[in-house]
């Protein structure tokens, strides 16, 4: 890591859009910026040489997992020392991370949850092996903020331990503690994409909580270029608003049809259900005689 810079310690994000060729962006609870590094094409990097920069740090990429750590990953499973993701304390910076983490990881279907505590999205990973999270030894002060960006926000690279994924129907806190609750590198699905649903009736302190479910998306792509799941969700409810409305539009249409081809029909026969008349009106009247037999 020599030819790092010292990391920054103004919270800034000094990464801007992208880095120069040769350079990544290295994340650090004082702020990000770009560093000389080659990002491994493989994904997690194990064996004895994993660790490529000395001391290990994080890293962001465009696609999953977009935080990334250059220290070895090939120990940490269940019960394993870990330290969660560091957080900034600059508010750009932890907008970026955040909306990074739900564009790449979790493919933009997110849950009020994640929206409204998307520290938790960070605070409860890493660096774990694939499949499970790190948990904090220590509670997390969810209450600290109140800004809806920054709700729940606290210092990064939290001591703790590796924990596994849980299991749809499991309480979790966040959507990253959930199995299946990230999408491939390529951004496919396969009937797998489990989120952190929150309860229908918010407790009464309104401290995170939910349950892992299956979101039922089935099989298929991510667009990079979609709407994101909330807007998503909003805009099948105004499809079938306009489906029932269309369908309402058809049925007084035939309505009215119906009763012009009732009008039609009593016009062209009147005496088919037309207006009674009584008899004599309008009618010349004949007296019938019995003919005269000559004797």
């Amino acid at each position: 890591m020599s030819n790092f810079s010292p990391p920054p310690t103004d919270g800034r994000d000094s990464c801007g859009d992208r880095c120069p060729n040769g350079q990544t962006c290295f994340f650090y609870s004082g702020g990000m910026a770009c560093q000389p590094y080659e990002a491994p094409s493989v994904y997690p990097v194990t064996g004895a040489n994993a660790t490529v920069v000395n001391p290990p740090s994080w890293y962001l990429v465009e696609s999953y997992p977009s935080l990334r750590y250059t220290g070895s990953l090939e120990n940490q499973l269940q019960g394993a020392s870990c330290t969660t993701i560091p957080v900034p304390s600059s508010t750009s910076a932890y907008s970026k991370l955040f909306l990074h983490l739900r564009f790449w990881d979790l493919g933009d279907i997110f849950t009020t949850l994640d929206q409204d505590y998307p520290s938790t999205l960070v605070q409860y990973r890493g660096n774990c092996a694939e499949g499970f999270f790190c948990l904090p030894n220590v509670p997390l002060n969810l209450t600290a903020n109140t800004s809806p960006v920054q709700r729940g926000v606290a210092k990064g690279e939290l001591p703790g331990t590796c924990q596994a994924l849980r299991n749809e129907n499991q309480a979790c806190l966040s959507t990253n503690m959930c199995q299946g609750w990230h999408v491939q590198a390529d951004g496919s699905y396969n009937h797998d994409q489990v989120r952190c649903w929150p309860p229908r009736f918010p407790t009464s302190d309104w401290l995170p909580s939910g349950t892992c479910i299956n979101v039922g998306l089935g099989k298929g792509v991510v667009n990079r270029n979609r709407v994101s799941f909330n807007q998503m969700t909003r805009n099948m409810y105004l499809l079938a608003a306009g489906i029932v409305l269309l369908l309402l539009c058809l049925y007084v249409w035939y309505r009215r049809q119906k009763r012009r081809q009732q009008a039609l029909h009593m016009r062209n026969n009147p005496r088919d259900g037309g207006v009674y008349r009584a008899p004599g009106k309008g009618v010349t009247k004949k007296t019938c005689r019995a003919p005269l037999h000559r004797l």
